[in-house]
């Protein structure tokens, strides 16, 4: 055999080891392709308004979804009167889990979840460019609005989106010595004290018992509530009004701090004595009169700032409302002179 054939022989070895070593690595790399798994985006619900919850089947259709920012509403021609937008994109995938050009044609529709005769393109607007459709909210809503988007080629295959609605907070509830109150910004409770002639019996700044957090108030529009997702914060502080008033009737000798705020917990009782730098003891009783005196010339005296992260609110809960405590005037029983009759 001569060395020409058998260079041949080599070189058509060579060339079928490296045909089928490739061959190999493809087929495996197809196989590979196959079986990633499809990775789905969740929806952010840190905003207020509409809410969207993807329903991603394993259907062949993929959705994601992106909240549109207020800033960007002229970009995306979302009107200015409206609440809040969302846009979803689909995305649809064959039977390999690749995704070509040519099957991406779906259709989008919006119906309500269950019965409501109210046209839903007053509440709810839909725009759909290709395989992108965007969602602006009017006005609030109480039924669930579902969205389908379907293959055009397999009207079989398709996947589902749910809009809600978020109730607002219109306040907090409030239990002031067993007595529930729906709080709004701004609102105040009474709070009634023992006059000063009670104080002594050092029930005068702990009779009462403020709940000052026990849930929210909702309004009755919408589909799912606001939820807290923290422990809620409480601060407490005595209005200028009353430390002015104060200052005006104590002497001028006499120095009486009040703190500029407190954060206490739930429910709360001697409120008085974490809001003033006074010991609540005997060798105080006459200083607390005056004190007294102030809450009986002013009204709603001390300022409580409720404030918790919520689920869908951006920025969280925060309102104040006020206590106002109510100290009657003290009853005069009688006056005594220490001697009935002088000789001169």
């Amino acid at each position: 055999m001569t060395k020409n054939k058998i260079k041949t022989i080599v070189m058509v070895v060579a060339i079928i080891l490296a045909l089928t070593l490739a061959g190999g690595w493809i087929a495996q790399t197809v196989v590979s392709k196959q079986k990633e798994p499809i990775t789905y985006t969740p929806v952010d619900e840190t905003y207020e308004g509409m809410q969207m919850a993807v329903a991603n089947e394993d259907n062949g259709i993929k959705l994601m979804s992106a909240r549109i920012a207020v800033e960007d509403y002229d970009d995306y021609g979302v009107s200015a009167q409206a609440e809040s937008a969302f846009t979803i994109t689909a995305t649809v995938i064959d039977e390999y889990g690749h995704s070509p050009e040519h099957i991406q044609q779906v259709t989008y529709s919006m119906a309500w979840a269950s019965t409501n005769s109210a046209d839903i393109n007053d509440y709810v607007t839909m725009n759909v460019n290709g395989t992108s459709a965007m969602f602006s909210c009017l006005k609030g809503f109480s039924t669930q609005i579902v969205v389908t988007c379907a293959s055009d080629l397999d009207a079989t295959k398709k996947s589902t989106a749910i809009l809600n609605y978020a109730k607002r907070i219109t306040g907090v509830l409030v239990t002031v010595n067993g007595e529930q109150f729906s709080m709004q910004t701004g609102d105040a409770v009474n709070v009634a004290f023992s006059s000063y002639g009670e104080i002594r019996t050092a029930e005068w700044n702990s009779k009462f018992s403020i709940g000052v957090f026990a849930g929210y108030v909702f309004s009755s529009v919408g589909t799912v509530e606001d939820n807290g997702t923290s422990s809620p914060s409480f601060k407490y502080e005595l209005t200028d009004e009353f430390k002015a008033k104060l200052n005006e009737l104590k002497p001028s000798q006499l120095t009486i701090n009040t703190k500029t705020s407190v954060n206490l917990g739930s429910p709360q009782s001697e409120l008085l004595t974490n809001l003033i730098d006074m010991p609540y003891n005997s060798q105080n009783y006459s200083n607390w009169y005056y004190v007294t005196r102030a809450f009986e010339e002013t009204t709603n005296q001390v300022k409580v700032t409720v404030s918790q992260s919520l689920k869908y609110t951006d920025g969280g809960l925060r309102t104040s409302y006020y206590l106002n405590c109510v100290v009657p005037k003290t009853k005069i029983g009688s006056v005594d002179m220490d001697t009935a009759t002088f000789t001169f």
